[in-house]
C-alpha cells in the first residue's frame, strides 16, 4: 500500500511513517522543511501546507494527516492563535484542495480530544457535545468541519480520529509523560481521582497498524471516532505500575477530586473500523520500556 503521511517531522508522523515503511509499505513522508537526514525508506516531499498548490504524484491509498501546530494549553493564553489558524485550519484546506482532485483512497485525520473543551461526562464518545474548547481544540474542530464539507462535496472518504495523549519513544508532553518523568527523578506525584478508570492514551504502534487496516478496507463517507486504550485501569494503578517499573523513590499521594474524571469510548471505532488497541496495562508497560533512558525537559517535573 502507498501512504502519504503529513507532518513526518513531528512525533506521531515520524513514528507512523517509520513503522509503515518497516512493514514494507511505500511511504511519502511530508515535511515543512527538508530534514537534515532524510530516511532512505521514504519518498520525501517538502511543502509548506500553509501555502497552496500541494502536489503528490500517483495513487495514494491512505493520507494520514498528522501535521499540526501542537497544543500549547500550558502557555499563556493557550498558545498562538495565528499558528493554530495557519497550521491546523489553512493547512487542512490546502491538503483537501489537492486530495479532492487526486487519486486518493481515503484520509485519516488525526484530531484531538481537545475539541471537547470542558468535559463533564464519565465517558467521552464521538457524539459528546463540545463545551468551550480552547484555541487548539477549536482549531482542530474547525478543521474537522472542513473535512466533512469536502466529503459532502464528493471528495475522498474521511475518518477523523480524536486522540488523547499519544505514547511512544520520546513521547511529547502529556499526563503520562510528565508523571513518568517525575517518577524517574524521584519528584513527588499527586494523583487526582485516584480510583477513577483511565484509558486516555493511544500508542503510535496502534495508529500505524490501524492505518494499514483502513488502507486495505473499503469504506465511504465521513466518520468521527474516539480512540483510546482497551481495558481501562484505575488512575492509582497506572501510576503505581510505572512507579514499580522504574523502581521509583518518589512519594505518591492522593488529593481530593477537583474535576470530572473520564474514560474514552472506542466502541464505534472497534465495531465499525476494527480498531484493536493495546490494553492499558500493555500500553503502560511498553511506554515505560521504550523510554527507559529518556530524559524529558526539567520543567516537566515542576
Amino acid at each position: 500500500m502507498r501512504f502519504f503521511v503529513t507532518g513526518a517531522g513531528g512525533f506521531v508522523g515520524s513514528h507512523v511513517a517509520s513503522m509503515l515503511a518497516a512493514a514494507g509499505h511505500q511511504v511519502i513522508a511530508h515535511y515543512r522543511r527538508m530534514p537534515a537526514r532524510p530516511d532512505a525508506r521514504f519518498e520525501t516531499l517538502v511543502h509548506d501546507l500553509s501555502t497552496p498548490d500541494l502536489t503528490v504524484p500517483g495513487r495514494v491509498d491512505l493520507v494520514i494527516h498528522a501535521a499540526a501546530a501542537a497544543a500549547a494549553d500550558h502557555e499563556p493564553g493557550g498558545g498562538d492563535p495565528d499558528r493554530y489558524l495557519t497550521d491546523n485550519i489553512i493547512a487542512a484546506k490546502h491538503l483537501l484542495d489537492w486530495a479532492s482532485g487526486s487519486d486518493v483512497g481515503g484520509i485519516l485525520f488525526l484530531s484531538s480530544l481537545s475539541v471537547y473543551g470542558t468535559i463533564s461526562v464519565p465517558v467521552v464518545e464521538p457524539s459528546t457535545v463540545p463545551v468551550q474548547p480552547g484555541l487548539y481544540g477549536a482549531s482542530k474542530l474547525f478543521a474537522e468541519r472542513l473535512f466533512a464539507m469536502a466529503v459532502a462535496a464528493g471528495g475522498p472518504p474521511v475518518v477523523v480520529a480524536r486522540l488523547p495523549g499519544v505514547l511512544g519513544p520520546a513521547a511529547p508532553r502529556n499526563w503520562l509523560t510528565t508523571t513518568l518523568a517525575k517518577l524517574k527523578t524521584g519528584d513527588a506525584v499527586e494523583i487526582f481521582n485516584a480510583e477513577a478508570d483511565f484509558n486516555n492514551a493511544v500508542h503510535v504502534a496502534d495508529l500505524a497498524a490501524w492505518a494499514v487496516h483502513l488502507a486495505n478496507t473499503a469504506w465511504h463517507g465521513f466518520h468521527t471516532l474516539t480512540l483510546a486504550a482497551a481495558a481501562p485501569m484505575a488512575i492509582r494503578q497506572v501510576v503505581m505500575q510505572m512507579h514499580d517499573a522504574v523502581n521509583s523513590t518518589a512519594s505518591v499521594t492522593t488529593v481530593p477530586k477537583v474535576q470530572q474524571a473520564f474514560c474514552v469510548s472506542t466502541a464505534q471505532a472497534t465495531s465499525e473500523f476494527n480498531y484493536q488497541p493495546m490494553t492499558m496495562v500493555a500500553m503502560v508497560n511498553r511506554f515505560v520500556s521504550e523510554n527507559h533512558g529518556q530524559d524529558w525537559p526539567s520543567e516537566w517535573v515542576k
